[in-house]
């Protein structure tokens, strides 16, 4: 049986605790809403709303539109804010494309 790749646009870099991805809202690239998700099991169990879901890409081209549009607007919301997001433990945003098999 032949797999089928999926692709979503996440981001594990700027938080310790938490993780960025891009959700089932979003319905163009400008539009970009975002999830932040805890990576413990135990926060994620203790979360009182069901997160919205990952919004998966069937093209890596299509997701790459995404990738680049929210890549440029957390750089520059980081580069505007960096003394902040540094004091506060944070990373600088690496946002990527990950591809999974179904």
């Amino acid at each position: 049986m032949k797999t089928k790749k999926k692709y979503k646009i996440c981001e594990y870099n700027h938080s310790r605790h938490m993780y960025y991805y891009v959700n089932e809202d979003s319905t163009s690239p400008m539009d970009g809403w975002v999830t932040c998700m805890p990576i413990s099991k135990k926060e994620i169990d203790d979360l009182r709303d069901e997160p919205t879901p990952v919004k998966y890409f069937d093209t890596k081209s299509e997701a790459k539109e995404y990738l680049d549009v929210i890549r440029a607007m957390r750089l520059t919301e980081w580069e505007k804010n960096r003394h902040i997001y540094m004091a506060n433990g944070y990373k600088k945003p690496q946002w990527k494309i990950y591809e999974e098999k179904t």
